[in-house]
């Protein structure tokens, strides 16, 4: 029943997501943990919490544009719209906890192993993006074209 539900409408899979990363920021304590990722001569050092904020901020978002484009009653592709939904969690969640599940397994190139994985998992999330406006921009087309007809 409930997985009927999300496969009409798995947009909401993303407000689930956005809840538990919201809640994580208020009631899990990272001890000032932090996210390091060095790209050539850049070293950046984030903090756990401000990454879980921004990507419960990401998600909530995703959910809003998919709630208002199902509103509209926007003709968008399904298999589109699950693809981009489920690859945008698996790599937000895989930028934010790369170096804990690597770390024990790599002790010698935990660097650069991580940055490896979250420089891809970056670059794949941009490009699942694309594909989101696209998909968002092609049911804009077909609305205004049914409109005019």
């Amino acid at each position: 029943m409930i997985l009927d539900f999300l496969k009409k409408k798995p947009y909401l899979f993303l407000l689930f997501s956005s809840a538990v990363f919201f809640f994580k920021f208020f009631l899990i304590d990272t001890n000032n943990a932090a996210l390091n990722v060095n790209v050539q001569d850049t070293y950046c050092v984030i903090e756990h919490k401000f990454v879980d904020k921004v990507v419960a901020i990401i998600f909530f978002l995703f959910f809003s544009l998919y709630w208002i484009s199902d509103k509209m009653s926007l003709v968008t592709y399904k298999i589109v719209n699950s693809i981009h939904i489920y690859c945008s969690i698996v790599c937000l969640i895989g930028i934010t906890h790369t170096s804990i599940f690597i770390f024990p397994l790599f002790t010698d190139q935990h660097n650069s192993l991580v940055d490896v994985i979250i420089m891809v998992l970056a670059i794949l999330f941009i490009g699942v993006q694309v594909l989101f406006v696209i998909n968002i921009l092609a049911g804009l087309f077909k609305k205004i074209k049914y409109l005019a007809t």
